[in-house]
């Protein structure tokens, strides 16, 4: 997934405060077949951010849920994913 599929999946609608790259993260936190996440990073900020985030924890269901369910009918139309 791109950010054109972002944009056309509404996403930031659900993102509210939260960065792209936070609800991205987050996204993947809450996957329930999601044990371990690698993040490859050469800037020390970023590292840091994303070690924020992760401390912050999954979505909440009913966001990660409705983001799902975005997707899923993104993939539907479009043949992608």
């Amino acid at each position: 997934m791109g950010w054109v599929e972002w944009d056309r999946a509404e996403l930031d609608e659900l993102a509210d405060e939260m960065s792209r790259y936070e609800f991205v993260l987050r996204f993947t936190l809450s996957h329930t077949a999601c044990d371990t996440i690698v993040i490859g990073t050469t800037d020390l900020d970023h590292l840091r951010a994303n070690t924020a985030v992760v401390q912050v924890g999954p979505l909440p269901v009913d966001i990660y849920e409705e983001a799902k369910k975005r997707l899923a009918e993104l993939s539907r139309v479009q043949g992608i994913l």
